[in-house]
């Protein structure tokens, strides 16, 4: 059947499923590393299990910088008040960002973003990187 034979809501029918494949342009497995990535010292999950992925490689990558503020801030944690603010934050922040990432959505934290497009863990981004500089 052509597009001409087709009726109106069999066309809007395709659009809708190109729509959702769309949307649905990682696979879960790289969604649920990534996702998994973001609690603790799991970070290193996506940078070592999917190499190949960048969207694993970017999440990966921020999931470290939280990693190490977290890590930092646990001087604070054994502070009354202060300590229990900051674990929830950390609890919210982890839940968020990996719920986020599950979808297959990406949150470019400020200043943890930057940093993380900046990290070149391999030869071939640390290239690119170079590139990239002396073409700006």
């Amino acid at each position: 059947m052509t597009e001409e034979n087709k009726s109106p809501e069999q066309i809007e029918i395709k659009a809708e499923e190109k729509t959702v494949a769309e949307v649905n342009e990682y696979t879960s497995s790289e969604r649920f590393i990534a996702a998994v990535g973001y609690i603790s010292f799991l970070c290193l999950l996506p940078l070592i299990l999917r190499r190949d992925s960048e969207y694993c490689q970017f999440h990966g990558k921020q999931a470290l910088f939280f990693c190490i503020l977290f890590f930092a801030l646990r001087f604070f944690f054994l502070l009354p008040y202060i300590g229990i603010i900051l674990t929830i934050f950390e609890i919210v922040v982890i839940l968020f960002m990996a719920i986020v990432t599950w979808k297959g959505k990406t949150v470019r934290a400020p200043l943890f973003a930057e940093w993380a497009d900046k990290l070149a863990l391999t030869e071939e981004e640390e290239k690119a990187l170079k590139d990239n500089v002396t073409h700006n």
